[in-house]
C-alpha cells in the first residue's frame, strides 16, 4: 500500500501466471503438469523467494501419482482439502508422504490421488468428493481441514484482463465476477521469477521490474477502493467499513480482506452439502475427517474456533455421523519439530510440518483398514 511516497507495511504477493482455471462445478482446477509459486513484497521490498510450491501432474492434480498409477494400486485413497493439502515442499505434498508411509508399512502398492485446491473449504470438499468417488471407486477417502475452512463459502477463481493488467479474482457466485463482488487473490506479472525474486532479495535497491509491481498494486488497490466508493481518508471509518462488508459478505463484521465466509451456524441449512453427505454414505465408501492443526493450536493443544466455526464443526459431525480427529491430539506420541511452517513469511506447512501430518495421519489409516 503507497501513500504519499511510502509503502505501509500491508504485504502483497506477485505470481507470472495462474496455475488454476475456472471450473463451473468446483470453483477451480489446476494446469496440468505446471509449477507455480508467489513471492512476497512488503514495505515495496521483495521478502520472500519460496521455489514452487503448487505442482502439478499430467492430470493437473497437485501431487506426485496419476490416476492411471492409482488405478493399478492395490489400495486406492483419495485425499480433499484446502492448500495445506496440495501445499509442495521439495517435491512432496502431505498426501505424498502419507503414501509412501503406508506402501512401506503395509508393504503394498498404495495410490493417493490429490485433490486439494486453494480456497476450498468445506462445501466445496464434499461437493468434489462425491463426483470423484463415483468416478474413481476408492478404498478409503480422507477429508482434511484447517479450522478457518469450516467458515470458508464456495469460490470460484477465474483470470480476467481488466485495466490493462491480468487478474486472478475470487468470487462467491460462479456467474458473477464483477469487480464489485470479488477479490484479488494475487499480483499478476509475467516478468516476475525466482531468479528475479531472488536477484531483489539480495540486493534491496528498487529495480525497474519491482517499481512496475509497486505501480501495478497501487493501481488496482485504487481501482478496487473506488469501486466500493472508498478513499485513504474514509476508507476505515465505521460506516464505511460496515457497507463494505454488507456488499461483500453479507454481513457487517468480517474480516476486510480475505475469502468470502459463510453466514450460516448449522452446515444442515446448505440443502447441497446435505445431499453430498448422504450420495457418500450411499456409496458405502469409507472416509475419515482428519482437522490440520496450525502451530497455535499444537502448541495450545486445542483448536481455536470462534463460535460460529465451533457450531459449524458440531454440525459437521453430526451429519457425517463422524468424530473429527484432531492432529494436535496425537503429538505427545511424536517429536514436533520447532518450526512446522514458513513464518514470518507464510502459514503453509514447511517440509517438516507436512511430514508431520503424513505421519500423524498414517496411524489412523492403518488402524481403520487392518482389521
Amino acid at each position: 500500500m503507497y501513500r504519499k511516497g511510502v509503502f505501509h507495511s500491508y504485504p502483497y504477493r506477485v505470481t507470472n501466471s495462474a496455475h488454476g482455471v475456472y471450473d463451473d462445478n468446483f470453483g477451480v482446477k489446476y494446469k496440468p503438469n505446471h509449477k507455480w509459486t508467489w513471492f512476497n513484497v512488503i514495505n515495496g521490498k521483495v521478502t520472500w523467494c519460496p521455489d514452487a510450491v503448487f505442482v502439478s501432474n499430467q492430470d493437473g492434480l497437485d501431487g506426485k501419482t496419476t490416476i492411471d498409477e492409482y488405478n493399478h494400486a492395490y489400495l486406492k485413497m483419495l485425499v480433499f482439502g484446502d492448500s495445506f493439502t496440495h501445499w509442495n515442499q521439495k517435491g512432496y505434498t502431505w498426501p505424498d508422504l502419507l503414501q509412501e508411509n503406508l506402501a512401506n508399512k503395509l508393504d503394498v502398492n498404495v495410490g493417493v490421488l490429490n485433490y486439494g485446491r486453494g480456497g476450498y473449504g468445506i462445501l466445496q470438499m464434499f461437493d468434489l468428493a462425491e463426483a470423484k468417488i463415483k468416478e474413481h471407486q476408492p478404498d478409503l477417502v480422507i477429508f482434511a481441514f484447517i479450522t478457518d475452512d469450516l467458515t470458508r463459502a464456495r469460490l470460484w477463481f477465474k483470470t480476467m484482463e481488466i485495466g490493462g493488467y491480468t487478474r486472478i479474482l475470487v468470487s462467491p457466485k460462479k456467474d458473477d465476477f464483477h469487480p464489485k463482488f470479488t477479490l484479488d487473490t494475487v499480483l499478476v506479472n509475467p516478468s516476475v521469477d525466482l531468479a528475479w525474486c531472488n536477484k531483489s532479495l539480495k540486493n534491496r535497491k528498487s529495480n525497474p521490474v519491482l517499481e512496475q509491481l509497486n505501480k501495478q498494486y497501487e493501481e488496482i488497490r485504487r481501482s478496487v477502493y473506488k469501486i466500493h466508493g472508498l478513499t485513504e481518508d474514509n476508507l476505515f471509518s465505521v460506516s464505511n467499513f460496515y457497507l463494505f462488508n454488507r456488499i461483500i459478505y453479507g454481513r457487517a463484521f468480517v474480516p476486510r480482506f480475505g475469502l468470502p465466509q459463510l453466514t450460516i451456524n448449522d452446515f444442515v441449512v446448505d440443502k447441497q452439502l446435505v445431499s453430498r453427505i448422504k450420495s457418500i454414505k450411499h456409496s458405502k465408501t469409507p472416509y475419515l475427517l482428519f482437522h490440520l492443526p496450525i502451530k497455535k493450536e499444537i502448541d495450545q493443544s486445542k483448536i481455536q474456533t470462534n463460535q460460529q466455526q465451533a457450531l459449524l464443526l458440531a454440525s459437521l459431525e453430526r451429519l457425517t455421523n463422524k468424530k473429527v480427529s484432531f492432529l494436535f491430539k496425537d503429538i505427545e506420541k511424536y517429536e514436533v519439530p520447532e518450526a512446522i511452517d514458513s513464518r514470518p513469511h507464510d502459514i503453509h506447512p514447511n517440509f517438516s510440518g507436512l511430514k508431520l501430518y503424513a505421519d500423524l495421519i498414517t496411524g489412523h489409516v492403518i488402524k481403520n483398514i487392518v482389521p
